[in-house]
């Protein structure tokens, strides 16, 4: 029995099938799945898998991940924190594992604007945060003012000093573990789009975060949120999916663009050209490959940026499917994709 099996026992839960725990879901079995229920926890977690030689990686709604069909060989941990209160009128204190959903009602119920957006984002305030989610003209980055995180590699120096680091929550508690705790401000978060620091840096787990919002009239806020499902209803398919597959191609100063896509753009879309930036989802339609299926997998009929299960589908067949469509893209339009899902057990 190892150092996590006797700390967690039965809360540690052994070849958890990952499907049930991703947006997608698709995934094989975790060798060990444990939920942290605070940010306490989730260090003592991560301190013990290093100390059983153990791969881990820490996940929150299971958003804008496909993992492999063989699993992952170490530890899941998922963010199951969900702390949320009020700083002051403006500012909100929200743990990483708190759904975006709750957070958008949270704000609104005390009055709050800007986060709206998240009402139907499917994730968590840390994964929201680390890949900067967003949309309708709004990102995390606009809200963030302080993130507090875990430098996860600090506890290989401290294991290094400590023969033995299952004695984590001692060190904790005899606040000689506070090192290994951060806190940046927004800028330094180094936030861009679909980017941050937290991206850069997989080793920083980010445990909680500060947010500053704004005041607003609780109906016009019902009201927006109202508005702005109904537009996502629109676009986002029903069958399960990763979110956006890939990222809007940014159109860089000074680029040649294909001269085919040139073409298309200044004729029929001048508006991706003045704002330099093309969404994904109409290059993969404009090369032809909305509602292409492989398998079980296909690039949705609804929003071609979008790749659906539809029932069955395994992470090969989604592999299959970006591999298609960035060939295709590249090949046809002279653009080159990039994701914005992330792999993990590859």
């Amino acid at each position: 029995m190892n150092s996590l099996e006797k700390k967690f026992k039965t809360r540690l839960k052994k070849n958890e099938l990952m499907k049930n725990h991703t947006t997608f879901r698709i995934g094989g079995p975790a060798k060990y799945f444990l939920e942290a229920k605070s940010g306490e926890e989730l260090v003592e977690a991560v301190g013990l898998a290093k100390d059983d030689g153990l791969d881990y990686a820490v996940i929150g709604k299971g958003s804008n991940i496909l993992v492999s069909d063989q699993g992952y060989n170490g530890l899941i941990i998922k963010m199951s924190n969900v702390g949320h209160r009020k700083l002051d009128d403006a500012r909100l204190l929200v743990d990483a594992g708190l759904d975006l959903k709750k957070l958008s009602q949270f704000a609104m119920e005390n009055g709050l604007t800007g986060v709206e957006w998240a009402m139907d984002v499917p994730g968590t305030v840390g994964g929201a945060i680390t890949m900067n989610a967003g949309c309708f003209g709004q990102e995390m980055k606009d809200y963030v003012t302080k993130v507090k995180y875990l430098n996860s590699r600090a506890l290989d120096i401290k294991k290094s000093q400590n023969s033995n680091i299952s004695n984590i929550a001692q060190i904790n508690s005899n606040n000689k573990f506070n090192k290994l705790i951060k806190g940046i401000n927004n800028k330094q978060c180094k936030f861009g789009y679909r980017e941050s620091i937290f991206k850069q840096h997989p080793e920083w787990i980010i445990l909680e975060a500060e947010l500053k919002l704004k005041k607003g009239d609780k109906k016009d806020i019902k009201q927006k949120i109202k508005e702005q499902l109904s537009q996502r209803s629109q676009k986002i398919p029903g069958k399960p999916s990763a979110g956006s597959i890939f990222k809007k191609y940014e159109i860089l100063k000074g680029e040649k663009l294909n001269e085919k896509l040139e073409r298309i753009l200044q004729k029929e879309h001048p508006e991706f050209i003045k704002n330099n930036y093309i969404p994904a989802g109409w290059l993969i339609e404009e090369a032809g490959l909305k509602g292409k299926i492989v398998g079980g997998a296909q690039i949705s009929e609804k929003h071609a940026n979008f790749i659906v299960n539809l029932g069955k589908a395994t992470a090969e067949q989604i592999v299959i499917l970006i591999a298609i469509i960035k060939q295709k893209v590249r090949n046809e339009l002279g653009i080159q994709l990039q994701e914005e899902v992330m792999y993990l057990g590859f």
